[in-house]
């Protein structure tokens, strides 16, 4: 193989790496099922986004208010997502004073009550479910509203701690697997439990999208040149024979 095939096989490989799974640092989960028997997917009630940071994974919680089921009086409660082998989580009450618990950190938007384990790993009939994020219930206190955001981090773990296996129903019936359950009180329809069904794929960093139209120019470079060189080396024979002929 000569240099320049070298190196646009280098730079395919590259390409090839940004675009994995592997790669890729945000994951995206949709809750748009209602957790009952016999249920598809519809318009999505809120999402989840689960991004790799130095040190951890930032998570993104985001109502969908433009949902019809959302009222006035709508709130989340709580959400219940997988944890697959990785380190050992600890969890607590958060409190104005205190918004870093355990393995967990509230950073920004609606407020939480708690970060816990539950023992008992099944929620709605769906298990395992390792992990549960509570929210203020008070009315006279901050509610999580259809039109806020709650961001929070989980030190020491990877993304990939959060993908399969995904947690199975107690029920055959019941939309699975699934990678969550957020729960909205107030919410207009015959559920208040909705499910984030196995995630999308991966978001790609800005980066990302840069490497890979950056590599794309090269490889369309080096593509180029080779045709060019081509045609000159067709051409010069006939250039020869020409001055030889007269």
């Amino acid at each position: 193989m000569n240099t320049g095939n070298r190196f646009s096989a280098a730079v395919l490989g590259l390409l090839l790496g940004a675009c994995s799974p592997a790669f890729a640092a945000q994951v995206l989960w949709q809750f748009d099922t209602p957790g009952i028997a016999n249920a598809t997917a519809g318009e999505v009630v809120a999402t989840m986004t689960l991004t790799d940071i130095a040190g951890g994974v930032r998570f993104v919680l985001d109502p969908n208010e433009s949902n019809a089921g959302f009222t006035t009086s709508s709130f989340l409660d709580q959400v219940f997502f997988i944890y697959n082998p990785g380190p050992t989580l600890t969890g607590g009450t958060v409190t104005a004073m205190n918004t870093a618990v355990g393995s967990f950190t509230w950073t920004a938007g609606t407020g939480i009550s708690s970060f816990s384990l539950p023992n008992g790993t099944t929620e709605d009939g769906y298990s395992p479910l390792r992990i549960q994020v509570a929210f203020p219930t008070d009315k006279n206190g901050d509610r999580f509203l259809k039109d806020d955001t709650t961001t929070f981090t989980i030190s020491g773990v990877t993304t990939a701690n959060f993908a399969e296996p995904y947690a199975d129903a107690n029920s055959p019936n019941k939309p699975q697997p699934i990678a969550g359950i957020v729960s909205v009180d107030g919410f207009t329809g015959n559920t208040s439990n909705w499910v984030a069904m196995a995630p999308l794929a991966p978001i790609p960093e800005p980066s990302q999208w840069a490497m890979l139209l950056a590599g794309l120019f090269v490889v369309g470079a080096i593509a180029r040149r080779r045709i060019e060189s081509l045609q000159r080396s067709v051409a010069f024979p006939t250039r020869t024979l020409d001055a030889a002929a007269a």
